[in-house]
């Protein structure tokens, strides 16, 4: 062996700061409780991963100069720290107000900024569009369910207890996701990112509940691309211990994040909405143009020929200020709310013209002037309009807005379905992915809670969540998928192997693998269901006594299954 592999991996800042039970202060007693209850396996793994990585992830990753548009140093944390001597009680606290300078006031702005471009009635549409599609709920009033890896060793009385506690303590009594889901991804689309506080009671030593913290306050606090702690910045400050912050620990936050980060990583989120900041800007102005345009120029104007002939100067210019006081208005427009004050005479000075004319013939007169030109006419607004819903890559014949413009709504059926709508469909799976992570960790949390269960139980990768699809749109396919498997496999059977066919060259499993597209682990389930219901046919089982997970009979006669083959 011309090498030793027997070398310890070296310590970095955040295994050391991870693997200490730290005291996070007066304002969170309860957050040295989660360092203690719930480092399992995972959290293990997440360490050894740091310890062996070499380059500077993503959520770590600053801007390319080392300064922060402020100044700022990004490389601070990590500079002047010798990694033998360092602190792990007050290294958090070191690298947590250097990121707080860099980003607390920035966040506050971009959120302020996402939250104001989510009213607007075109982007709350796509919104609810997108969240509707992502939260359904099937006939049972279920929105997601537990599925056990199949590779897991976990035996099928132990997986139906787990989905029994997924579903009454995960879903139910601590989410209450049956009424929050809708609200936590419609937050999570507009700023990007949710933190969910882990309310843990210590003396019934499970968990309780959820709390959503405003996620503009929330800084991560990473180190050596491990996430090692969150700091949520107050308004004011705690009287007893003058901080105006409270640290958490990782385990007691439920981060959800789209992964959408600026140059300066995970403390510089940006969410679906950054894509429509400028087309919402555009479209801002060109309709306060078109408002203040047909409020000055919608209807006809007036030229008020004034007679001054003969009039000294001041004295013209006194009759002048007489005529122009007395048809005169202002009109004031406010382009927040749309309004328009000062709105009550028939006629002002601001639409209509007062001239002075030197007497003759003519005298005082008044004529007309014809209104604007092009009032009807809104295709640009249309155009940026369209701009916005596309920016958020909502199918455009979902948004009542643009109704009349050359696109109808599709409701997903076979013969309506457009390419936008497929695409639309896999990015609100896109969007699911932050809640399945969340939710497994959360389920693992509960886990970490019993005693029942073995270790080898509690880690992320035995679960995944699957949530229930609309049935406006993947219902359709899956049927026009079906009839098309089902039609090519009757085509197929009939050059398969049958007793008056024995020379046919098709066996009746390759047309199975193959004309329905059945997967092995789905081929040999469906052995197990045919070889129990032929039994219960002959008499030598009942319909409880299922092979399988499904199994049992369908109620009714069943014709034998064919004496040929193997299904």
């Amino acid at each position: 062996m011309l090498f030793s592999s027997k070398k310890k991996n070296p310590e970095n800042i955040a295994s050391m700061v991870l693997t200490h039970v730290r005291d996070y202060g007066e304002n969170n007693p309860r957050g040295e409780l989660f360092d203690r209850q719930f480092n399992g396996k995972d959290f293990h793994r997440n360490i050894l991963r740091s310890k062996n990585a070499v380059g500077q992830g993503v959520q770590q990753m600053m801007y390319p100069n080392g300064l922060s548009p402020d100044g700022f140093s990004t490389y601070m944390p990590t500079i002047m720290i010798n990694d033998g001597q360092v602190d792990p009680t007050k290294v958090q606290d070191t690298i947590a107000e250097n990121q707080v300078q860099l980003y607390w006031r920035n966040n506050v702005e971009r959120m302020l900024k996402y939250n104001i471009i989510a009213t607007r009635s075109e982007v709350n549409e796509s919104l609810t569009q997108i969240c509707n599609e992502a939260i359904y709920k099937d006939d049972k009033g279920d929105i997601c369910s537990l599925q056990v890896n199949e590779y897991s060793e976990i035996a099928e009385v132990t997986k139906m207890s787990l989905q029994t506690i997924f579903k009454r303590d995960v879903l139910r009594k601590i989410c209450n996701f049956k009424y929050t889901a809708w609200q936590y991804m419609k937050k999570m689309l507009t700023e990007g990112r949710i933190f969910l506080e882990v309310v843990y009671d210590e003396e019934s030593h499970e968990i309780v509940g959820l709390n959503l913290l405003p996620g503009e306050n929330m800084i991560v606090i990473v180190q050596d691309n491990l996430i090692i702690g969150y700091r949520q910045m107050l308004t004011g400050t705690y009287a007893h211990t003058s901080k105006n912050y409270i640290d958490y620990s990782p385990n007691q936050i439920l981060f959800l994040s789209l992964d959408l980060y600026g140059p300066g990583g995970v403390n510089d989120p940006r969410s679906i909405l950054e894509p429509a900041v400028k087309a919402h800007n555009q479209l801002n102005t060109i309709e306060d143009s078109v408002v203040m345009y047909r409020v000055l120029w919608g209807s006809e104007k007036m030229v008020l020929k004034v007679d001054v002939a003969g009039q000294p100067k001041p004295q013209a210019e006194a009759t002048m200020k007489e005529q122009a006081k007395m048809f005169s208005r202002q009109i004031d427009y406010n382009s927040a709310t749309g309004e328009i004050t000062n709105w009550g005479k028939a006629i002002g000075l601001s639409e209509h013209f007062i001239i002075p004319v030197q007497g003759g013939s003519s005298g005082s007169s008044i004529e007309r002037l014809p209104g604007g030109d092009q009032l009807g006419n809104i295709d640009d607004l249309k155009f940026f309009k369209r701009n916005l819903v596309n920016a958020l890559m909502v199918p455009p014949g979902r948004i009542t807005a643009l109704a009349g413009d050359g696109v109808n709504y599709s409701n997903g059926k076979i013969g309506e379905v457009t390419q936008a709508e497929v695409a639309f469909a896999r990015l609100v799976d896109r969007y699911q992915t932050p809640f399945e992570q969340g939710l497994v960790r959360l389920f693992i949390m509960v886990l970490n809670t019993r005693q029942e269960f073995s270790d080898d139980i509690k880690v992320e990768e035995n679960f995944d969540i699957k949530f229930k699809r609309s049935n406006g749109f993947q219902s359709y396919i899956d049927a026009d998928v079906w009839t098309t498997r089902l039609a090519v496999f009757s085509s197929m059977m009939e050059f398969a192997i049958k007793d008056e066919a024995p020379n046919n060259p098709l066996s009746q499993e390759y047309c199975l693998r193959y004309g329905l597209g059945i997967s092995d682990a789905d081929l040999t389930q469906n052995r197990k269901w045919r070889e129990h219901e032929q039994k219960v046919l002959l008499g030598e089982e009942t319909d409880v006594d299922s092979g399988g997970e499904g199994g049992g009979g369908l109620g009714g006669e069943m014709a034998p299954a064919p004496a040929t083959g193997a299904f």
